[in-house]
């Protein structure tokens, strides 16, 4: 009888404002509940933990922790990486950072989530992962401009409380 290889993988960790990661609903608490249950839904050895708070999306793909993960896909030693959602691994602020993902098609490696596993050696895996990335793009990019339309309106009923205040006083 032949034993099923379990797949060892880094638990990956992110969130890159402190105050944000002690969030109960979808902070680092949320982030390692979701990489528990996948670890057994995916029957995963997780040979090491890397968890980055208070680390911008910018910085993340410069730590030295970050690094060394992508090293240990490039060289085999572990099968992929589990994480509570895609964009914790792959930081979605620039759409180059897509590349990364070449780092695990090169290597045959996996990403695993709840209820999925991105097999990033198949074409299914590939196109799942890299069209996932562009909405998540896409998506901080459409919240930046709502932001920034929102900021604008703030600004605009400011300025037009204090003109009707000056008014007032004439």
């Amino acid at each position: 009888m032949t034993t099923k290889h379990k797949p060892k993988v880094i638990a990956f960790y992110h969130f890159s404002a402190l105050s944000q990661a002690a969030n109960k609903r979808n902070g680092i608490a949320a982030q390692k509940a979701a990489v528990a249950r996948s670890v057994i839904q995916h029957d995963l050895d997780v040979v090491s933990e890397i968890e980055m708070v208070g680390v911008s999306r910018s910085n993340v793909m410069s730590s030295p922790e970050f690094s060394e993960m992508l090293e240990k896909v490039s060289s085999h030693e572990i099968d992929g990486v589990v994480v509570s959602s895609l964009d914790r691994l792959v930081p979605t602020d620039t759409p180059e950072n897509i590349s990364i993902l070449d780092r695990f098609v090169a290597a045959k490696a996996s990403i695993y989530t709840e209820g999925e596993v991105l097999d990033l050696a198949t074409n299914e895996g590939y196109i799942t992962a890299h069209l996932r990335l562009a909405c998540y793009v896409q998506e901080r990019r459409n919240f930046a401009q709502r932001l920034a339309f929102m900021r604008l309106i703030n600004r605009t009923l400011k300025k037009a409380r204090s003109d009707d205040g000056e008014d007032d006083g004439e």
